[in-house]
């Protein structure tokens, strides 16, 4: 069965270390998930190598019984490592997985859809590596998918729920991605048509400090720039803004946004 799309599909492309994804754009204007060719709504990354060919997904993972020695889990980690793969008796640059995976999707969704993509929005793990993402977007081109943009999955989630906000001039949100693989927690601000991507943490132990840290980072950065004063040189303000920082994140875990109120002298302000 085939989805109803407007002529010339776009979509967006969810790249997951243990699961991908495919939306478009229905002819009614809504989003959808379209379906692989094995009617999964998802598609394990997972991809191996079997008579000289590349099977990808649920196909590869049942290989792995068998042939473990021939599978890649998730190309999205091994092309960040940047290692050759050893799969049997072959060998591969580290790209090959990722690209015989974003190759079948794309196959997957025009032959669900029934028509060529002709703009997609490929979200990446919020973890990787931002110089990786040219070579994702490099390598998703290479697999035939024209993609006019590659985001951090946090950004992704962000504009969508921003879409159903009213508009605020400034927001600091903290997005949550609990799956594929882990935790992750993702700092980002927002100010009017901009969004900034401050940090990711997928350390549970780690990722209330880290953001705090970012937290303080990112308000000394704004006092610099607003009142010309070194804020990191005033200790009293310094420890009352890193309470403040630690406030702010303990709030930010059972509600959508909080405020970063720190009481304290700010000297030459």
């Amino acid at each position: 069965m085939r989805e109803e799309t407007t002529v010339g599909a776009q979509v967006g492309v969810d790249l997951g270390r243990d699961h991908c994804c495919v939306a478009a754009l229905k002819a009614n204007g809504e989003p959808g998930v379209v379906l692989n060719r094995l009617n999964e709504r998802t598609t394990p990354s997972a991809v191996a190598r079997h008579n000289g060919e590349w099977v990808v997904g649920s196909r590869a993972l049942e290989l792995a019984a068998s042939q473990p020695q021939s599978l890649v889990r998730d190309p999205v980690s091994e092309l960040v490592l940047g290692a050759p793969l050893s799969l049997g008796e072959e060998s591969f640059p580290a790209e090959a997985a990722a690209i015989a995976l974003l190759t079948r999707l794309r196959e997957d969704a025009e032959h669900r859809l029934g028509a060529s993509v002709t703009e997609a929005i490929l979200a990446v793990p919020s973890d990787v590596p931002p110089e990786i993402h040219e070579r994702l977007q490099q390598l998703a081109t290479d697999g035939g998918w024209p993609v006019r943009r590659t985001v951090p999955r946090c950004v992704a989630a962000a504009t969508h729920w921003l879409g159903t906000q009213p508009p605020v001039d400034r927001r600091m949100l903290l997005v949550v991605d609990w799956g594929d693989c882990g935790f992750t927690a993702s700092l980002l601000w927002t100010e009017l048509a901009t969004m900034a991507h401050l940090l990711t943490v997928s350390d549970t132990t780690l990722g209330a400090t880290r953001l705090r840290d970012a937290v303080v980072d990112y308000a000394l950065r704004q006092v610099q720039q607003e009142h010309n004063v070194d804020g990191s040189a005033q200790p009293r303000f310094l420890s009352e803004l890193q309470r403040a920082a630690d406030r702010a994140v303990r709030e930010l875990e059972d509600q959508d946004s909080c405020w970063l109120v720190a009481i304290g002298a700010l000297k030459g302000a």
